[in-house]
């Protein structure tokens, strides 16, 4: 026990003469390699103190599992940015081919979102995302066709589109394939599961652009008339994730192509001076993609940074159904002849791993 005073009183002078960085000592109480110093006074009955010296900022350095061993989650939260675009048109069996079409351009799009990576000590992986978006300001247009090809256009309606909402919930579930491990270790992950995402969009403000007397009101602003569309979309898909991982930082890559059903709905509420409900029903079968790339960086601990670049391209095959109900009552069928709805955003998020 009088070695331990000795020890204290030469620990302040130890760091003063290294300076910065500090110096670090491991005590061992069992016989040791050589070590750079060695303080020894005891009998034949006392075993000697082994005092390693180290140099360095070791209370600075990251703390992260190394993921080949035991579970690992990753759970990330944060806000983000997207443009959407949603297209629409119908057409007779008789003619003309294109009757109506639909656009809503340029759909500025503010959301939060959350996400869940699993890593199994299997390797079985296990993913999901979860998105909501509040739609800040867009334009929406419609056209109304007499002749094929887009020809004769009798009707063109446009209006502001500073309203709705979106919302992305997908899941799936993968296998880990890791080469090697070390400091800088790829992976890859085959992945399949489920996704869906419906979208709520409103327009006002509408505005008669294109008029025919006799077949529309005349050109100028349309009164109250309102106009509300809400689509769903939702089906298998199968895609592949890549990526590779250093002590601090991630980069990686996700792809996936869909197999999709499309249900939605339309309603036009007091048409200019018609003072009626119009609605609508869409059905169609679709496919698309979607890609993700994007990084993180750890800044304390398990937490980390990401940026996150995504895109998704989603359309019906063409052999859908328009069912239209007027107010009194009629139906029209048509045919679905195309929906394509286009997405690019951005999200920064906050990552918690471990």
């Amino acid at each position: 026990m009088k070695r331990l005073p000795i020890l204290v009183l030469a620990l302040p002078a130890l760091a003063l003469a290294a300076g910065d960085p500090p110096l670090y000592m491991t005590v061992l109480r069992e016989p040791a390699p050589p070590s750079p110093l060695l303080v020894s006074e005891g009998g034949p009955y006392d075993p000697p103190i082994h005092m390693t010296v180290l140099s360095g900022r070791g209370g600075d350095r990251p703390v992260r599992r190394s993921p080949s061993t035991g579970w690992r989650f990753d759970y990330a939260a944060g806000l983000g940015y997207r443009r959407d675009r949603l297209e629409w048109n119908v057409g007779l069996a008789d003619g003309p081919d294109v009757l109506t079409e639909a656009k809503w351009r340029d759909l500025d799009t503010f959301q939060i979102s959350g996400e869940a990576h699993v890593v199994t000590p299997a390797r079985i992986t296990f993913q999901a995302q979860a998105a909501y978006g509040w739609v800040l300001g867009g334009n929406h247009r419609r056209s109304d066709y007499l002749e094929d090809g887009r020809r004769g256009e009798f009707s063109r309606t446009t209006a502001d589109a500073d309203g709705g909402h979106f919302l992305d919930l997908s899941g799936g579930v993968g296998y880990r394939f890791q080469p090697r491990e070390g400091k800088v270790r790829p992976y890859i992950e085959p992945l399949a599961g489920y996704t869906y995402r419906e979208y709520t969009l409103d327009a006002d403000n509408f505005r008669q652009a294109v008029a025919t007397d006799g077949l529309t009101p005349p050109e100028g602003p349309l009164g109250s008339a309102k106009y509300r569309y809400r689509g769903k979309w939702h089906g298998p898909w199968a895609g592949l994730r890549l990526g590779i991982e250093g002590e601090r930082w991630q980069v990686f890559g996700q792809g996936a192509y869909h197999f999709l059903w499309y249900r939605a709905e339309g309603r036009w509420k007091s048409l200019a001076d018609a003072q009626r409900d119009v609605r609508f029903r869409h059905e169609a079968d679709g496919r698309g993609i979607t890609a993700e790339v994007g990084g993180s960086y750890q800044i304390w601990r398990a937490l980390s940074l990401r940026l996150a670049v995504n895109f998704h391209h989603w359309q019906t095959d063409g052999h859908g159904d328009d069912i239209t109900t007027s107010g009194g009552g009629g139906k029209i069928k048509s045919r679905l002849n195309e929906v394509r709805w286009r997405t690019l955003g951005g999200t920064l998020n906050l990552s918690y791993d471990f």
